[in-house]
């Protein structure tokens, strides 16, 4: 249910809108060059029909279209020429030309390519789209090879999510001193009472993040605890009084450095205010989360289905039957007693 790959709606209607678009210019980039008597080569024509739906598909850089279609084609006739199958050459071609991000996802384009250039390629084997058959069956085939090409574009659509959670018992008794470790469980233990319960991907990973928070909150309170004890508030009030009642010296450098270090002991104490309300705030975040979740385990108790929020639809026939029963068997033996007295 955590780590998966993801599709955000919008982004997946812009997807289908560019793979419709380079569909579109494949099948009529293929049906033009057959009118025309251009697709003697087929190499040649795939070449030229991938690399227009690949400039199709990317409308948003007008500048980069020519230099991208020149790519899609040569790239595809130099992979062709090395001995590799034609589909590979114009799927690899067209994967690396679409792909986004690091190299591994343009590898991941160029896959997805090479798979679906294939796919269209064998398809249109099968339907019969061969060599001369004319313009229309060039216009099918550039339909069912583009359709497919145009899956290149899906792993930079698609997004891989990890959602926060929060860390195992383990890791928060290696990382948290004992005071600080009851909330974390707690919140580890509401945190993995949500399984199964919540009605959607996005609820569930909502309260996996408060949980989450509650430890992050924990080694906050940890470190700014151990921050305020180094600053020990008696004894830099003791300090901070010593020096002010002093005698005055009547040397300038010694008055000067006296009152540079009641101030700086001054601030010293003003830090040490600042960070115990920090503190005080931090410890009701981290109460407040904690009553976040134990209601929201509560509201999705109430929310089930259980087993005694429905009465069985036969529990009215079947009540009916044992009483005529029981009414049955009681006058048989109220006649059985009469039989007897006589």
């Amino acid at each position: 249910m955590w780590s998966r790959f993801e599709l955000d709606p919008a982004d997946g209607r812009r997807l289908l809108g560019r793979q419709a678009a380079w569909a579109s210019a494949q099948a009529l980039t293929a049906g033009g060059l057959a009118v025309f008597g251009l697709d003697a080569d087929p190499t040649l024509a795939l070449a030229i029909a991938t690399g227009v739906g690949v400039v199709a598909s990317r409308p948003s850089r007008v500048y980069l279209l020519p230099l991208v279609l020149v790519f899609v084609v040569a790239s595809t006739l130099l992979l062709a020429g090395l001995g590799f199958p034609v589909a590979i050459a114009a799927g690899a071609s067209a994967g690396l030309a679409v792909g986004t991000g690091d190299g591994l996802a343009r590898i991941d384009s160029m896959l997805a390519g090479i798979a679906g250039a294939g796919l269209g390629l064998w398809t249109g084997d099968r339907l019969g789209f061969g060599d001369g058959l004319g313009a229309a069956s060039a216009l099918w085939a550039g339909v069912v090879v583009g359709i497919c090409t145009a899956q290149a574009l899906l792993p930079g659509a698609v997004h891989w999510t990890l959602p926060t959670r929060i860390p195992s018992p383990g890791r928060i008794q290696i990382t948290l001193a004992a005071p600080y470790r009851p909330a974390a469980m707690h919140a580890w233990q509401l945190d993995q009472s949500f399984d199964g319960q919540t009605p959607d991907r996005a609820t569930r990973a909502g309260l996996s993040e408060v949980a989450a928070w509650v430890y992050r909150l924990a080694l906050t309170l940890q470190a700014l605890d151990t921050d305020l004890v180094r600053i020990e508030p008696i004894g830099v009030g003791a300090r901070l009084f010593a020096l002010r009642e002093e005698v005055p010296n009547e040397d300038s450098f010694i008055r000067e450095r006296r009152l540079g270090t009641a101030g700086h002991l001054e601030r010293l104490l003003e830090h040490r205010a600042a960070m115990a309300l920090e503190r005080a705030r931090t410890q009701s975040l981290q109460d407040y989360a904690l009553a976040y979740l134990e209601e929201a385990r509560a509201g999705l108790s109430l929310a089930r289905v259980l087993p005694g929020d429905r009465t069985p639809e036969a529990l009215g026939g079947v009540l009916d039957k044992l009483r005529t029963h029981a009414a049955e068997n009681g006058a048989r033996r109220q006649t059985a007693r009469e039989l007897e007295m006589r």
